[in-house]
């Protein structure tokens, strides 16, 4: 693994806070637009009178595409660009798609949030893809 120094866990949270406002401001921003395009495909058609869609079908493609967009092309999310950490791989190669598609992917385990609270605070989506968030 590189000798660069790991982010620490206040980093990780700062980049964690920083990320999930990130995101539910462009899921409102475009929460309008994925309602329309769900009405023009006739999606919401079925609806009865009185329900409603559940929005959390509409805010998880965001969080996915937030966090493919950001670290698949620019290697980093704005919490990442403010706490001025960055992604490496454990092996020191360059990241490339599978890597940044494995880790968005993780982050969907359930409960992944918690594995930052064990003896060693690395997430499953870092463990299991084989990467670390480091210092600049």
């Amino acid at each position: 693994m590189n000798s660069t120094k790991t982010a620490s866990n206040t980093k990780r949270f700062i980049n964690w806070m920083v990320d999930s406002i990130s995101i539910s401001i462009l899921w409102l921003i475009l929460l309008p637009v994925i309602v329309i395009v769900l009405k023009k495909l006739e999606l919401l058609n079925n609806l009865k009178e009185g329900e409603t869609i559940n929005l959390e079908f509409t805010f998880l493609p965001i969080v996915f595409l937030y966090y493919v967009v950001f670290e698949g092309i620019f290697n980093t999310t704005l919490g990442k660009l403010i706490t001025k950490t960055k992604i490496i791989r454990l092996d020191n190669k360059k990241l490339n798609f599978i890597d940044i598609l494995l880790r968005t992917l993780c982050r969907f385990i359930p409960l992944e949030q918690l594995s930052f609270l064990s003896e060693k605070p690395i997430g499953w989506h870092d463990r299991i893809s084989e990467t670390r968030i480091v210092i600049k």
